[in-house]
């Protein structure tokens, strides 16, 4: 399923260092296209060209998003319409480029199918990875035009991203509670091309107070009121109940001129219900007490500056999976059913192989015996090449777990650490000489690991180093001493009592996700949409910009 339109979460720091968790709409890139030799349909000497931009919904299924002007007199159009888009690291994005030909009595408005002259498809992340993307046209039929193209370009705003860090209140709130008061959070929503609103944040709620006073959030000024910041935004304030049939309490509209306003000093709206506009004026205020706005590089900056991603994959082999071989293992395989390992790897590998360029995925196993010599190990490569551990895209390493499975025997204990300090070893050696790499590392885990504070003080440690690490938890575990790894409010502690620099490290159950439709792919979206903050925030700690060479 494609995720154009899924909402993420991730964190980002006010300029006065207060930690806050904000969700957080996913980037705004900007496109443009142009082909090369395109063939001719028409007959007419007035050559006229159209490309409609569509984006992946369901299987099959592409909707149309945008397309560009009728450019005209020439095979090799640069389009001057830029397509605005929303870009998700942590998704696989089917994009489809369709071009057209009329002829001098139409408009890009009216395309017939008779004028389909081809179409190319590609993912999003590759563009922004790349920069660009040029492939050749894809007839109707099938056939490939080798000598016709089309190119997907980014266009890089040079100036960064422009933030807004908001501090929210209300005022005398209409009550909806019968025998307390309510429990009100706020919604921020940004309108959609097609009149519909969409949330992009969504606040905690506060008990039991008719004037609230909401933590600290930031958000891309461009997600709320658009790429020329024209658009105009709603803030919606509900009363939170447990059975998450919240009732709304009022809304207000608002757009970029009145968020400038609290730059100064707080600036208000009426907080309306318009189903009880005419009996009264009301429901309470909507306070923005205070705005900052200020310019940071995004991912899609540093992305378009050669940054790489090297990604490694820790698999949990201990005796609490069983052996493969038995139908009740947690590493069991059949025609009929795949493994949570197997659903993990592939979600996560699917999005991230187009963030290397090679489509390089390192693998290692831990906990298990290894044939013939039976030797315990907590940091074999799948592959069993120790010279190079890395795989080839996604199905290079579904092959190289599958395979290794029956070469092995589970054992105990489960320890992440040497898999970890390799991680953390090689972080350090291109820090050094690649200033430019980041490396992931994602640990696949049966249940609590057994160098608990060893990984710990490891990930401190870690946190001064280009390395983010992934903990997914598999099965059906509670895995209580991994949980203070999922809290983002505070950052993790060493034994020692050293505080890691930023926050490097995250944690999920498969277990919260499995009866979720795409549960697997909503994991492996949630874990990742907290990747573009946390690469960004390591760059922005060791002040470099997004160039190849250091300031």
């Amino acid at each position: 399923m494609s995720a154009i339109n899924c909402h993420v979460e991730t964190s980002v720091k006010c300029k006065n260092k207060e930690r806050i968790r904000p969700n957080l709409w996913p980037e705004i890139v900007d496109l443009k296209i142009s082909c090369t030799n395109l063939p001719r349909s028409h007959s007419s000497s007035n050559l006229q060209f159209c490309a409609v931009f569509y984006v992946h919904q369901w299987k099959d299924q592409y909707k149309e998003f945008a397309r560009t002007e009728l450019a005209t007199g020439t095979s090799d159009p640069q389009f001057i319409k830029t397509i605005h888009v929303d870009y998700q690291f942590e998704a696989v994005q089917h994009i489809r480029v369709r071009i057209y030909e009329e002829d001098s009595s139409s408009s890009a408005e009216y395309l017939e199918d008779g004028d389909f002259l081809g179409q190319i498809e590609c993912f999003l992340g590759q563009i922004v990875f790349n920069s660009f993307v040029s492939k050749p046209l894809s007839s109707r039929s099938g056939e490939t035009l080798s000598d016709s193209f089309v190119t997907i370009r980014v266009q890089e705003q040079a100036q960064g991203c422009d933030y807004a860090c908001m501090k929210f209140a209300a005022k005398k709130l209409e009550n909806k509670d019968f025998l307390s008061k309510s429990d009100p959070f706020l919604e921020i929503c940004r309108k959609r091309k097609n009149d519909r609103w969409q949330i992009i944040y969504r606040s905690p709620y506060v008990k039991d107070d008719l004037s609230p006073k909401w933590p600290p959030f930031v958000l891309p000024v461009r997600s709320i009121f658009g790429p020329d910041k024209t658009s105009p935004a709603k803030i919606r304030v509900y009363d939170w109940e447990s059975n998450e049939e919240h009732e709304l309490i009022g809304e207000a509209i608002c757009n970029f001129e009145d968020f400038t306003m609290a730059q100064d000093s707080e600036f208000s709206w009426p907080c309306v219900n318009e189903e009880k506009k005419s009996k009264k004026k009301d429901c309470g205020k909507i306070i923005l007490r205070s705005l900052q706005l200020y310019n940071e590089y995004s991912l899609i900056n540093y992305l378009l500056h050669g940054v790489q991603f090297k990604i490694t994959f820790g698999v949990d082999f201990t005796m609490r999976n069983i052996e493969h071989e038995n139908p009740a293992s947690d590493h069991f395989v059949s025609n009929y059913r795949i493994n949570q390992y197997i659903e993990m790897l592939r979600s996560l590998g699917s999005v991230l192989e187009h963030y290397n360029a090679e489509k390089q995925l390192a693998a290692y196993g831990f906990g298990a015996e290894i044939e013939p010599d039976k030797c315990l190990s907590h940091d074999f490569p799948l592959n069993f090449d120790s010279t190079n551990p890395n795989c080839e895209g996604v199905e290079g390493l579904l092959e190289a777990y599958t395979s290794c499975r029956p070469k092995m025997r589970m054992r105990f204990p489960r320890n992440a650490g040497p898999i970890l300090m390799k991680a953390s070893q090689a972080a350090q050696m291109t820090q050094e000489t690649q200033p430019y790499h980041y490396h992931l590392l994602f640990l696949l885990i049966r249940s609590d690991l057994d160098d608990l504070e060893e990984v710990r003080n490891e990930l401190v440690k870690a946190s001064h180093l280009p390395l983010s690490v992934i903990i997914v938890g598999i099965g059906e575990d509670d895995f209580e001493n991994m949980k203070p790894f999922g809290e983002h409010d505070e950052l993790l502690t060493a034994s020692e009592g050293k505080d890691a620099a930023r926050d490097n490290v995250q944690f999920a159950r498969f277990h919260d996700f499995k009866f979720m439709m795409n549960g697997p792919e909503k994991l492996a979206n949630f874990v990742l949409a907290k990747m573009p903050n946390q690469v960004t925030e390591y760059f922005k700690m060791l002040k470099i910009p997004p160039s190849h060479s250091l300031p």
